[in-house]
């Protein structure tokens, strides 16, 4: 009876301590239970939070994409402008330089005006002053004519007179062998022809290198046809025995006729000639290297 009653009390208490263990296994699998849900719960929540971030993510790298398409867009637009504002700034600085170039053409264009203007001023005060004085040469030249005739001084005379001293002159001492007929005979120009007889004269009898450059295509009357040749005789006087070549110069200058002399020596050197001393209503102006045969050329 008593080790029924051990072997009862030992069932017993193996019992109640299988069930104390079976207890304490469920409460441990209970608790790794709720760990475990509450790990998964964990872990899906660190999921969505990953997932959240990463879409986040994805979002701020699409808007940086976005920006940075815009920004790429704005600087090429940036780049455009700019290109078109140094384009507009080198077309003003082109404007400007050539509205520089027109002002400064425009202001030589004036400067040339005003020069022209005063030129033209000066050239008719000229004009004036040069038709004052050829009205007074023509009065002297009246004036002496009519004193001439009122001593009975005929110029045609003298010039004739004259024309057959150099026709003289031509026969004796120029030509190679005796002429006949006169050198004056069918001339145009009995001055021109006087003044080539003169200058050969010369030559000859200097033994000088003298040479003639005469321009008078218009008509001379006989009193300064009769001046011209005398000044003409003069001068070459003056400087033929001191000259190595001597040039005669004749030409008519308006209602004047101008005679020169210009001489060099034997060493290149000019001659300077003695100015001739007449008296002015004798009609002769001294100019350098000769006289001015005032009123001399027969006005038409």
């Amino acid at each position: 009876m008593i080790v029924v009653v051990i072997v009862l009390s030992l069932v017993a208490v193996v019992a109640t301590a299988v069930v104390v263990v079976t207890r304490q296994r469920l409460i441990e699998q209970r608790r790794l239970t709720a760990a475990a849900a509450l790990l998964a719960t964990q872990r899906a929540v660190e999921i969505e939070v990953r997932d959240a971030a990463l879409r986040t993510a994805e979002q701020q790298r699409a808007d940086a994409d976005e920006r940075a398409e815009a920004s790429r867009a704005a600087a090429a637009l940036a780049a455009q402008e700019q290109v078109v504002a140094e384009a507009e700034a080198a077309s003003a600085i082109a404007a400007g330089d050539a509205a520089k170039l027109v002002a400064n053409a425009a202001k030589l264009a004036a400067d040339e005006a005003r020069q022209a203007a005063d030129e033209a001023r000066q050239a008719a005060d000229e004009a004036s002053s040069a038709r004052t004085d050829a009205e007074e040469r023509a009065t002297a030249a009246d004036q002496r004519a009519a004193e001439a005739a009122s001593v009975g001084i005929d110029p045609h005379v003298l010039w004739a007179l004259e024309r057959h001293r150099s026709d003289r002159t031509w026969r004796f001492s120029v030509a190679i062998g005796p002429e006949t007929r006169s050198v004056f005979d069918d001339v145009e120009h009995p001055l021109v022809e006087a003044l080539r007889v003169e200058v050969a004269a010369t030559r000859e009898e200097a033994g000088t290198v003298v040479a003639l450059d005469v321009d008078l295509s218009v008509p001379v009357t006989s009193a300064g046809s009769l001046l011209t040749l005398r000044a003409a005789q003069e001068l070459l006087a003056d400087v033929v025995r001191r000259a190595e070549q001597v040039v005669l110069t004749v030409g008519h200058d308006g209602k004047d006729v101008v005679v020169t002399v210009a001489a060099i020596d034997e060493h290149g050197v000019s001659i300077e000639l003695a100015p001739l001393d007449t008296p002015p209503t004798l009609g002769l102006v001294a100019v350098p290297g000769g006289v001015r045969v005032v009123g001399a050329v027969v006005v038409v």
